[in-house]
């Protein structure tokens, strides 16, 4: 079993609200795979669930750095900065979203 098929392992079989553990792991896996935007997003949303957006916030722009356009680290990049009041950010990761050929 390879490192990254173990920390998968036990990202499944870790408790569900777990949070620290799970991120910890996650940035296991990252570190071994750093490209890896799956991981990434799984990141940034457990980011969320844990109350640091600002930190959600970065990992969705890296993952915009390393994939070039997802539409789903803009779209929820723009929602985390909607819901803190950022209307005019919020609305230029929407449009990037629903835009993908634009730079």
């Amino acid at each position: 079993m390879t490192a990254i098929e173990d920390l998968k392992n036990q990202v499944k079989n870790i408790d569900r609200h777990d949070f620290k553990g799970r991120l910890d792991l996650l940035n296991q896996m990252i570190e071994l795979e750093p490209k890896n935007t799956t991981y990434l997003h799984e990141k940034a949303f457990l980011l969320i669930t844990m109350e640091r957006e600002n930190e959600a916030i970065s990992t969705y722009d890296k993952i915009i750095e390393i994939s070039g356009h997802d539409f789903a680290a803009y779209f929820r990049k723009g929602e985390i900065l909607r819901a803190f009041g950022h209307e005019k950010e919020a609305e230029i990761c929407f449009h990037k979203a629903s835009n993908p050929d634009e730079k």
